[in-house]
């Protein structure tokens, strides 16, 4: 999960941010958490809009049941 995390850049100020995940699949739990680290950083560090795209219906479905990127007031200090 870590080496996923810090495949990212969060000190680059962006307006807009798009993660495919056309290629991918999300398994469990431990990956929702990854996702949401990521998600929730970017939102906070960069200021800009992220955007999940590409997601099959599984990991669509897995994400909109568990992650917290997505909640009021979520913050990435949770993670």
């Amino acid at each position: 999960m870590e080496d996923f995390v810090n495949s990212f850049s969060f000190t680059e100020k962006q307006d807009q941010i798009l993660i495919d995940f056309s290629e991918a699949h999300i398994w469990d739990d431990s990956a929702v958490a990854a996702i949401d680290k990521i998600v929730l950083k970017l939102k906070e560090q960069t200021s800009g809009e992220v955007k999940l795209t590409g997601l099959n219906d599984v990991s669509e479905e897995l994400l909109q049941r568990l992650a917290t990127y997505n909640k009021p007031n979520a913050r990435a200090s949770a993670h």
